[in-house]
C-alpha cells in the first residue's frame, strides 16, 4: 500500500509517506516518514506514529481555536502477510 501526502508552505515541502509496520507480532504499530525540504539543520527526516499526528492536531486546535485544522485521514491498520497466514 502506498500512502503519500505532500504539503508546500513557506517553509518548503513537507511529505508524509512510507508507512512501515514496526514493533512485534503481538503489539505491531505503523510509523510514517516525515521529510522536510529544505532539510532542517541535522534532520533530513523523522518517523512518527499516527497517534503523534492525533496529538499534533488536537494541540493545534486547542492553541488556535479560530483556525481550521484539517481532519486526519482514517487510521489504517496494516496487517502483515505473516500475521494473516498465522490466523488461518
Amino acid at each position: 500500500m502506498s500512502v503519500t501526502s505532500t504539503q508546500t508552505s513557506s517553509v518548503g515541502k513537507i511529505t508524509v509517506d512510507d508507512p512501515r509496520q514496526e514493533g512485534n507480532k503481538l503489539m505491531p504499530y505503523t510509523t510514517y516518514c516525515i521529510t522536510v525540504v529544505p532539510a532542517l539543520p541535522g534532520v533530513s527526516h523523522v518517523r512518527r506514529r499516527y497517534r503523534d499526528f492525533e496529538w499534533l492536531r488536537s494541540t493545534l486546535s486547542s492553541m488556535f481555536p479560530g483556525v481550521f485544522v484539517p481532519p486526519l485521514p482514517p487510521k489504517q491498520i496494516l496487517v502483515s502477510r505473516e500475521l494473516r497466514c498465522s490466523r488461518v
